[in-house]
């Protein structure tokens, strides 16, 4: 029995003397499971960074972080593996990046593991989005530009004008386009470059005139869905192998974005030289300096004034200066005894005479001898002279006994438009005694 007991107490003194091994607390190691980038969408929104923890020690931390600067991207949380980052919407014009760190911490020190957050740009949003595939333009050589720089009136569109105006249901882009010198004047393509809107009428190279250039879109049903001039915009011009590509971003007088695409081919019509019926085929804009208006007929109740408006300038002897546009106008008011306009709107008629006010007589060309009615010339830096007839449009006149106010939007036989504006004091000639 006592051997019993001594072996027991034996065992007993055996088992008190083991102490369980301490295990070795092994360094930690952090890695990035997400990859090296982490896409975010332009839309920002949560962005969630996967991490794991070889070797976690008790009581460690792990954090999320950005650089100072970054201001896109906010950290939120980073726990069991998952860090998370809220990112705000990109609003610039490219794609952005941000460094991302999460640091794991514990009593003897710390370790990181980094990745980078790349945040897409935004597709642009403009308020009219325009593929075009049918062009078509005119080559009008230095006629109409008083420096050195070379006229390219370009239109692209979704349908062929017809009889030179829109067809319902179509998009259409007018560009009068300045440049240098193209490489064949017999043939001439327009350069590649960049080309900016211009609105003081300069007609440099390496821009486009925004009197001249608008953009016009029709319902399906002919109504007017938008018909505007441009503030601001530029256009791009290359080249891939016969194919131009013209890419434009415009904005129109109310604020709205305009993108407009073209690829395909770009064949000009060349003017230079003239044409051989000598008529307008091109808008014109007339930003007028000086304005006339003789009494023509009347009755006691109406007159017929010739109203003149013209952006050439006269010499010393008291010769118009080329280039330039004269736009000569047959127009019906109210009689005043003074000579003093109407004001109101004007409308283009088919019939001249006196009748009905606040009209103003098409032009016609009587055998090709003899203009009645309304028409407007307009003479290239060679002084040859090029006729449109005002078949269509509007004038309104404001102010009064002496000091107006004139705007003008009409169109030629050919369908071309023909703008003019004008602000001052005028006197009528040739009024007939009371």
């Amino acid at each position: 029995m006592k051997k019993l007991i001594f072996a027991a107490l034996a065992v007993a003194f055996t088992l008190a003397g083991c102490k369980p091994e301490e295990k070795e607390q092994l360094a930690p190691e952090i890695k990035i499971t997400s990859g090296s980038e982490i896409a975010v969408p332009a839309e920002g929104g949560t962005v969630t960074v996967e991490y794991e923890i070889t070797n976690p020690v008790d009581g460690a931390t792990a954090v999320v972080s950005v650089p100072e600067d970054i201001d896109w991207i906010s950290p939120v949380s980073a726990n069991d593996g998952t860090a998370i980052l809220e990112a705000t919407a990109n609003e610039t014009e490219a794609a952005r990046a941000a460094e991302i760190t999460v640091t794991y911490t514990w009593d003897e020190g710390e370790i990181h593991a980094r990745t980078n957050a790349i945040q897409a740009a935004p597709e642009h949003r403009y308020d009219y989005e325009s593929e075009l595939n049918v062009f078509s333009g005119t080559y009008y050589g230095d006629l109409y530009s008083s420096n050195g720089a070379y006229n390219f009136y370009t239109c692209v569109s979704d349908m062929e004008l017809l009889d030179g105006n829109p067809q319902p249901g179509g998009t259409y882009y007018l560009f009068d386009l300045y440049s240098g010198a193209p490489d064949n004047t017999d043939s001439p393509a327009l350069p590649a470059g960049t080309y900016t809107l211009d609105e003081t009428g300069s007609r440099t190279a390496m821009t486009f005139d925004g009197g001249l250039t608008q953009g016009t879109q029709l319902n399906p049903d002919g109504s007017t869905a938008f018909q505007v001039k441009f503030t601001e915009g530029t256009a791009e011009v290359s080249y891939e192998g016969d194919n131009m590509i013209l890419e434009a971003v415009l904005t129109d007088t109310e604020g709205r974005t305009h993108h407009i695409t073209y690829k395909g081919n770009a064949e000009y019509v060349n003017a230079v030289g003239g044409n051989e019926d000598n008529t307008i085929y091109r808008n014109i804009d007339i930003h007028a300096v000086s304005a006339s208006a003789s009494y023509y007929s009347g009755d006691e109740q109406q007159m017929c004034l010739v109203i003149t408006l013209t952006d050439m300038t006269a010499n010393s002897e008291g010769s118009l200066l080329a280039p330039g546009t004269v736009l000569t106008l047959e127009t019906y008011m109210y009689r005043d005894e003074n000579g003093f306009i109407t004001p109101g709107e004007y409308t283009v008629t088919e019939e001249g005479g006196l009748g009905e006010p606040f009209k103003i007589f098409r032009g016609e060309n009587m055998y090709d001898i003899l203009l009645i009615g309304s028409y407007a010339y307009d003479y290239d830096n060679n002084a040859n002279r090029y006729l449109g007839l005002i078949t269509d449009g509007t004038m309104t006149v404001e102010g009064g006994e002496g000091t107006y106010t004139f705007n003008c939007n009409f169109k030629t036989a050919e369908g071309y438009t023909i703008t003019a504006e004008w602000s001052g004091q005028l006197s009528v000639s040739g009024m007939p005694e009371a």
